[in-house]
């Protein structure tokens, strides 16, 4: 909704400047160069045939508001499905002795057993996931994570310079919550996988038996390595990560203000 918000903004003031600019040049017929909505090649003469230019940006403005939701949505949809699978891992380790079903006494310790191995299992086939899932966006992430610095900087120069505050504002506040929030989906499966030493501790394993006993803290040790996505060589995707963004782009107009200081 705020991409299309943010769309619909760049739209008017697109239109408004086009009013403009045929209302201050209705009597001039010397060619002009037109107001357009973002700098874009065309195989035709775009000031001749203004009007469907101006329509195909306009067009375009949509386009990529929706396409770039439906990306964001699909790659956050992965990663919180990635973190829910870790917290119904974390309901089963807690409560392990309330999913075996003991059949007879003497047999429960077995059963206990059996169905700690069977959650090993599915925290292993969840790490083999998250290993291949982050294989497959790491580079997407470095990019991303590259992209987004480098259009924070340079909208950080737009505003320090006075150019469509508002809308560069409100533009600026786009990119970084795509990139916050990225970032925290991701940093919860690392924070989430980190807990689930605590959910086994948190669970009834001082009433069972040796052998459960030493099964459950070979577990808890495994469990001490989170689970992360990575900034390809940068090290793993958290919410610290996108606030060094902002950071960034605030000492750089402190930069440029303490330049220009005389």
């Amino acid at each position: 909704m705020y991409s299309f918000i943010l769309g619909t903004y760049m739209v008017e003031i697109g239109i408004d400047r086009s009013y403009s600019f045929y209302k201050a040049n209705k009597h001039r017929n010397e060619t002009l160069n037109k107001p357009f909505l973002m700098p874009l090649w065309y195989p035709f003469d775009k000031n001749k045939y203004y009007s469907w230019a101006f329509c195909y940006e306009v067009a375009m403005v949509f386009v990529t508001a929706l396409y770039t939701s439906s990306v964001y949505a699909f790659i956050n949809s992965i990663i919180i499905f990635a973190r829910a699978q870790v917290k119904i891992l974390q309901h089963s380790f807690s409560n392990f002795d309330n999913y075996a079903v003991k059949i007879k006494r003497e047999n429960s310790d077995d059963i206990i057993l059996v169905t700690l191995k069977a959650f090993v299992m599915k925290h292993h086939k969840l790490i083999n996931w998250l290993d291949e899932l982050d294989n497959s966006l790491n580079v997407l992430l470095l990019l991303e994570y590259s992209i987004t610095s480098v259009t924070l900087a340079a909208i950080t120069i737009q505003i320090y310079a006075g150019r469509d505050s508002l809308y560069q504002g409100l533009y600026l506040t786009l990119i970084f919550l795509q990139l916050l929030i990225l970032a925290w989906n991701a940093d919860e499966i690392k924070e989430q996988s980190s807990n689930l030493a605590d959910a086994l501790y948190s669970s009834n394993w001082y009433e069972q038996t040796q052998k459960v006993k030493v099964f459950i803290h070979i577990m808890m040790v495994r469990c001490q390595k989170p689970l992360t996505l990575s900034i390809g060589p940068f090290g793993a995707m958290t919410a610290n990560a996108a606030l060094s963004r902002a950071k960034l782009a605030y000492s750089y107009v402190s930069l440029m203000s303490g330049n220009n200081k005389p």
